[in-house]
């Protein structure tokens, strides 16, 4: 097909009539719909309610907390601490061990066996 033929087979691209978008009026009025609630803003809502005895349900739950850990609950204490003082940062020892499977006799010993007799030999 030649070029010719292209633009009399082709139609001509159209423009949007200049009354399909009225300036200043939205498509979507209504906008994105909302979402639900998840679990945990749920949670907060409640949590920020004021209780019978004024105070917000969160701060008497953490008051809670507190007695307990006054009175030696370990939960409680460790709670308290990881949540003002941070987590401590975990450490992990790595060790590179250099297996020789053809220095190991599978009918003599266990895998585990094997590597217990190398990590040993290693120190």
């Amino acid at each position: 097909m030649t070029t010719s033929e292209k633009q009399k087979n082709s139609r001509p691209k159209q423009k949007a009539p200049k009354t399909a978008f009225k300036p200043g009026v939205s498509g979507n009025p209504k906008g994105r719909p909302k979402k639900d609630l998840a679990i945990s803003d749920i949670l907060r809502n409640i949590a920020n309610e004021v209780g019978e005895d004024g105070k917000e349900k969160k701060q008497a739950m953490l008051e809670k907390v507190i007695n307990k850990a006054l009175e030696g609950d370990k939960w409680a204490i460790e709670f308290y601490a990881d949540r003002t003082e941070g987590k401590p940062k975990q450490s992990i020892e790595q060790i590179n061990v250099d297996v020789d499977a053809g220095n190991w006799d599978k009918d003599k010993e266990t895998s585990e066996e094997y590597i217990n007799r190398v990590l040993s030999s290693n120190k």
